[in-house]
């Protein structure tokens, strides 16, 4: 779990830096520019989990689990938000 979890907080760091440095491009760059830092960072997931399947060491599911955990954290966060936006408007 812990080698998704380093995995994913360092897409999440490209995603940041991406999206820093998209804001001051014109709109033509920066859909090229953060199509491809979207693909690389699908590159390293999959690089990730292609090593977690060869390697004895690491559980490939566990490692699944780790790149997923912040995502699913934030989704289920979102939803939580919505519902109780939606129940102090009832009120």
């Amino acid at each position: 779990v812990f080698f998704g979890l380093l995995l994913n907080l360092l897409c999440f760091r490209l995603l940041y830096l991406n999206i820093e440095k998209s804001i001051k491009k014109d709109a033509k760059t920066a859909k090229y520019y953060s199509f491809t830092t979207y693909a690389v960072r699908y590159i390293i997931k999959g690089f990730a989990i292609y090593a977690a399947i060869k390697s004895p060491y690491l559980n490939w599911v566990s490692c699944v689990i780790g790149l997923l955990s912040i995502n699913a954290a934030i989704h289920v966060l979102n939803i939580l938000n919505i519902i109780f936006a939606k129940s102090k408007e009832r009120e």
